[in-house]
């Protein structure tokens, strides 16, 4: 069955595009040029995607939602 885009939607997809359109460092480890969106508190805590903070791929796929930081640097 062929997919049918993303799952996020639009609004999601705009969001994300905002955000990174700046080319921020990762709010979680402030060292990484980020090059994905990561939700913050996750959508499990909250229900929608506009919750978004910048990540790099190590941070935003290398951990659980339980290995977070409570808050993420915002120096971006």
């Amino acid at each position: 069955m062929p997919r049918r885009g993303s799952p996020y939607g639009k609004a999601y997809q705009l969001a994300r595009m905002r955000l990174l359109a700046s080319k921020p460092m990762c709010a979680w480890c402030g060292v990484n040029p980020a090059t994905t969106a990561d939700h913050d508190p996750p959508v499990a805590e909250v229900g929608y995607h506009l919750n978004l903070v910048p990540a790099c791929g190590k941070c935003n796929f290398g951990r659980t939602d339980k290995m977070r930081r409570t808050t993420p640097s915002r120096s971006w």
